[in-house]
């Protein structure tokens, strides 16, 4: 469970973790000084059930409702550190208030996924299944599932609607609350307490309402959600399963494996596309995220190669942050090469910090800088060569400006197959690492050194030559410098205070 902590001075609410009970604190909005303690609250509102191989679409679907501040739990995201697996998702589901089911014929046969239904039946947890592919239901699912609010997710990818999808949560969430509290104003006092009983829910007032507009919100969702297909420009053929079509129309793309790499690399395939973020940075200005997925990859090159994982999904600026975005945060333009949609250069590691700190204090979000196995997972996008579109360098010039005598405007080249900009070239990006020896064997979310004195530089710049661009070149300088081939670009991690 978290802690709801109210500011006494401007009385904004925020949630902090049980473990910090009793610490002192500063409120995010004004900054008084306080200390953690209030009533406790949900840890998350929605339980994502899904089968392992539909793991890409329940991703999908967490960032889009955790976008819009509906806390999820999603396995292995969510399991806490020395509890075991069986245990964390029994805990989870019934401090959860309603599940999302992802339905596909892997889950169907899913004894996992079963076993997850039948345990928010028994509890009484709001069920929503989100089919994916049109299979008919195994016996045993039909029993759990025949009643619940069923979703159809069958028509060609709306993604860019993806986000919507918190709307009719909501409504389900909000629904569910009011059959609670139906449930509990309608029962008979005891006897001799007096009284009258109120009447059943669905004859109150609003209740009409409220029904009706639950179902209208269902028929919207069967062609908004269609977004969590998030196919690949080969569509599937009529009566074929979307989702894994998608995902072998990605996979069958992949660039021809390096000959540095190692034939076990593991490869993530994601969908082509993923669902957008953008944060109003005030001042006619606008920043543009897209999802990156959790998965594997392996970093590094020749000695240095080693697996990393990536357990939780996040999003990251599509481009290099401009000097237009930089003017609005910091109201200063600090570059050489003026130009609105230029990058911004010219900024210290110090620089890029104070502008995410400025950034998430705005927008309410956990804006920072990337780590930099994030960086590399990003910039590869499911690639395993020198650079994200192959190992030649005579293609980079499509990717990337470099050999140039100035930055030029972002976005102009073409994307990697995530759809960021820029991963080569332009600017040097800065890190939020100390520069350090990578770690021995495979690692988790790795944060680089523990100390140091320089900071990691990343992609190349306007001046580099095509090696100096290589998806897993590293350059390091001290964290106060200042060139004018230096920039970085932000991400938004999915976790953080959840603002009220």
């Amino acid at each position: 469970m978290a802690i709801s902590v109210e500011c006494t001075s401007c009385k904004r609410r925020f949630r902090a973790k049980d473990e910090f009970k009793g610490k002192q604190t500063t409120c995010p909005k004004c900054g008084q000084t306080l200390v953690i303690d209030g009533p406790h609250v949900r840890d998350h509102d929605v339980f994502i059930s899904y089968s392992v191989k539909d793991k890409p679409v329940a991703e999908a679907i967490c960032a889009a409702l955790e976008a819009d501040r509906i806390r999820c739990w999603i396995a292995p995201r969510d399991i806490p550190v020395g509890l075991t697996w069986p245990a964390a998702i029994i805990e989870a589901i019934e401090e959860s208030r309603a599940m999302i089911v992802v339905f596909s014929g892997h889950s169907n046969a899913s004894q996992q996924v079963l076993r997850e239904v039948e345990r928010a039946v028994a509890k009484g947890v709001a069920i929503f299944p989100l089919r994916i592919e049109d299979v008919a239901m195994s016996k045993d699912m039909e029993y759990l599932l025949s009643a619940s609010h069923w979703m159809d997710a069958l028509t060609p990818p709306l993604e860019e609607h993806l986000r919507d999808l918190a709307g009719p949560v909501r409504l389900l969430l909000l629904s569910q609350e009011k059959r609670a509290q139906g449930s509990t104003v309608g029962q008979a006092a005891p006897a001799g307490a007096g009284g009258s009983v109120p009447a059943p829910l669905w004859r109150r007032p609003g209740a009409r309402w409220l029904a009706a507009g639950l179902a209208a919100a269902m028929l919207w969702v069967a062609a908004v959600v269609a977004a969590t297909h998030l196919a690949s420009p080969n569509r599937p053929a009529p009566g074929q399963s979307g989702l894994a079509k998608a995902a072998q129309a990605v996979s069958d793309k992949r660039p021809p494996e390096s000959a540095k790499q190692p034939a076990t690399t593991p490869m993530v395939v994601t969908p082509a596309k993923s669902p957008a973020l953008t944060l109003d940075l005030g001042n006619n200005a606008t920043m543009k995220l897209v999802l990156i997925p959790a998965g594997k990859f392996i970093m590094g090159e020749e000695k240095d190669l080693h697996e990393v994982t990536l357990s939780k999904p996040l999003y990251m600026g599509v481009t290099e942050v401009t000097q237009a975005q930089y003017q609005a945060i910091m109201g200063t333009n600090p570059s050489k090469f003026k130009g609105e949609t230029n990058p911004v250069e010219t900024v210290s590691w110090n620089d890029a910090t104070e502008f995410c700190k400025k950034l998430s204090e705005k927008t309410r979000r956990a804006v920072r800088l990337p780590t930099e196995a994030e960086w590399e997972y990003a910039c590869r996008a499911g690639s395993r060569t020198r650079f994200c579109f192959g190992d030649a360098e005579q293609g980079l010039g499509d990717y990337a400006a470099i050999r140039d005598q100035k930055t030029h405007p972002v976005g102009q080249k073409k994307p990697n197959a995530w759809g960021l900009y820029d991963m080569h070239g332009n600017v040097w990006e800065w890190c939020a690492d100390w520069y350090g020896d990578y770690p021995k064997g495979a690692a988790t979310d790795p944060q680089g050194a523990a100390s140091g004195s320089q900071r990691v530089l990343r992609g190349g710049s306007w001046n580099s030559d095509p090696g100096d661009c290589r998806a897993a070149l590293r350059d390091r300088l001290y964290p106060g410098n200042r060139y004018y081939d230096f920039g970085f670009r932000v991400v938004v991690s999915l976790a953080g205070v959840d603002l009220k």
